[in-house]
């Protein structure tokens, strides 16, 4: 679990249609819109460790 000081924040621009999705994914999951782009970044963030091995 990280601590605050462990967190950054982050200005973000993004399309609507991309917004619209995320918007969809958090409510289908129960969680933020902030968690949503954590999950994925860290998601593609183990994808390329992955390729890199």
């Amino acid at each position: 679990m990280m601590g605050r000081e462990d967190i950054e924040r982050v200005m973000l621009r993004i399309p609507r249609d991309m917004k619209a999705w995320l918007a969809g994914q958090a409510h289908k999951n129960c969680s933020s819109q902030n968690y949503e782009i954590v999950r994925a970044i860290r998601l593609m963030m183990e994808v390329e460790q992955r390729g890199a091995a």
